[in-house]
């Protein structure tokens, strides 16, 4: 039975119904983005007002029936200057300022190189399939 499924598989079919596919979860997706657009537009400015209104009455959050809104600081830190920065974590001995995670470009480069994997490292590789459009073909949708 498996190889009678295998004979009946038709790739062209395939990937013309995925790509159909994949064209109609681009066009749902771009509607949804503006749809919800306006309906952002509108939470942001009450994220805003209610925002300044907790900083005008030095209050950190305001609670009421229908909920609590409150002040709520997000942090993002990059790297400006790396070489200072590193630089400041060795002179300091303050490793605690860097994170410990292998670069994944930099492994799969070693691994390459040296048919194996760095010590310590976790690494897995999955092999999916990808599906493309022809040079210069044109969409049949299929419907």
């Amino acid at each position: 039975m498996e190889a009678q499924k295998m004979i009946d598989f038709n790739f062209a079919d395939a990937i013309l119904e995925y790509r159909n596919l994949r064209a109609e979860k681009e066009a749902t997706e771009a509607r949804h983005k503006d749809e919800l657009k306006p309906i952002k537009d509108q939470m942001e400015m009450l994220e805003g007002m209610m925002l300044d209104n907790l900083n005008k009455s030095g209050q950190k959050n305001a609670s009421t029936d229908n909920g609590t809104a409150m002040r709520k600081t997000v942090v993002s830190t990059t790297c400006a200057d790396p070489s200072a920065f590193f630089d400041f974590v060795r002179e300091n001995e303050e490793w605690d300022l860097i994170e410990r995670r292998p670069s994944k470009t930099a492994v799969i480069d070693y691994v390459e190189k040296h048919k194996e994997v760095p010590p310590g490292v976790n690494y897995t590789q999955l092999v999916k399939v990808e599906v493309r459009a022809p040079l210069k073909a044109s969409l049949k949708v299929v419907k």
